[in-house]
């Protein structure tokens, strides 16, 4: 009997992965950035303007008591909206490397639609609905890379519904303790049963030049794989 050994050296597509996610990441940040500016100009200017008229007021002494509080409630309120989503968007644009730490899902989630609640208004033709399940067990995860899970979810499922459409997001307990079921339906035309088995292969797209990558669903593969996790695929036709 002969046991015979081989050794594969995968540093080098390791490399390349690693480098793939990067990359779409680094374009991700850029996009939420662009559209976090326009989304932070509006409460950016209702402080300012709010703040110049209490000044006003106050130095002609002419303050009313009550408009006074309701202008400090809205200044603060706008203020927390402000800082709410700069965190959100540091957080996911922090350095590379999984910092694992028990989490809530269902808050990770709040936060990911906070990041693209600007792209939303421009999905006129789409709306999300959230069901999620109350008394989750905390996972033990990476909330950066969960977000992006989430992100590139929601984006698929977005282009999977050019017409306009709903997505759905849920959460749930599962049997095992140690997770939790994320589930993102859409009501796209769905996936062919021949490539099904096909759509978390790197570079593998359906679709036109220029418009994908085919690294979204591997990367999100990926992710939950790193996580102990696993997904799963339904789309009928």
């Amino acid at each position: 009997v002969r046991i015979v050994g081989t050794h594969v050296d995968i540093s080098e597509r390791k490399r390349a992965e690693e480098n793939a996610l990067a990359s779409q990441k680094m374009a991700g940040i850029g996009s939420l950035a662009a559209g976090m500016a326009h989304e932070i100009n509006s409460p950016l200017q209702l402080v300012t303007g709010l703040s110049e008229r209490l000044t006003r007021n106050l130095k002609a002494g002419e303050v009313d008591q009550q408009q006074f509080l309701t202008d400090i409630e809205s200044i603060n309120k706008n203020g927390w909206r402000i800082a709410r989503i700069i965190r959100s968007l540091l957080t996911y644009a922090r350095k590379e490397g999984h910092e694992m730490t028990p989490l809530q899902l269902n808050t990770v989630i709040e936060s990911s639609l906070l990041l693209i609640e600007h792209q939303l208004v421009s999905w006129s033709n789409v709306s999300i609905e959230k069901e999620l399940a109350p008394h989750l067990s905390l996972i033990h995860c990476d909330s950066n890379s969960l977000t992006q899970v989430i992100l590139n979810l929601l984006e698929n499922a977005r282009d999977a519904m050019p017409g306009g459409g709903w997505i759905k997001i849920s959460t749930a307990s599962s049997p095992k303790k140690e997770q939790v079921i994320l589930r993102i339906s859409d009501t796209g035309e769905g996936i062919p049963a021949e490539i099904q088995s096909r759509i978390f292969d790197p570079f593998f797209t359906t679709k036109d030049v220029g418009k994908g990558t085919g690294l979204g669903l591997s990367i999100v593969h990926g992710i939950i794989q790193a996580h102990g996790g696993d997904i799963q695929v339904e789309s009928p036709p």
